[in-house]
């Protein structure tokens, strides 16, 4: 079992974390994020001491059939949807996707954001190398 989680707070600062059976949950990026023109982009802070992916771009979509769900489809994985989605594009859409698990709002955005680089961030975990 293991698993991610993206954070996008009010203030326009993510955090992305990923955890396991044998893997706390483990800050692996952070940074800010932009809304413009349909896209959600991500920026990594300069501050991290390991190599992250610079820029993620993620396209928001949602099922008809679930008017009040958000997905974010990574647009670099939408060519892997489109050759794997075969007769059952809506299972698939959930694979690829990030789902909105909860709405943070500013009053508890900061409180959860400190608590994450309280027990998530672990620089000391990471030697220089690529994730």
């Amino acid at each position: 079992m293991s698993g991610n989680d993206l954070y996008l707070f009010p203030d326009k600062t993510y955090v992305y974390c990923e955890w396991g059976d044998i893997l706390p949950n483990t800050i692996y990026d952070k940074g800010s994020w932009s809304f413009s023109k349909g896209i959600l982009d991500l920026k990594s802070d300069r501050e991290l001491p390991w190599n992250t992916d610079p820029d993620w771009r993620f396209l928001p979509v949602h099922r008809s059939s679930h008017s009040d769900e958000i997905l974010l489809v990574e647009i670099e994985s939408l060519p892997y949807f489109e050759k794997k989605a075969g007769r059952d594009p809506e299972f698939m859409l959930l694979l690829v996707a990030k789902q909105r698990e909860s709405v943070i709002n500013a009053t508890e955005g900061p409180q959860l954001k400190v608590g994450l680089m309280r027990d998530a961030w672990k620089p000391d975990s990471f030697q220089k190398t690529n994730h």
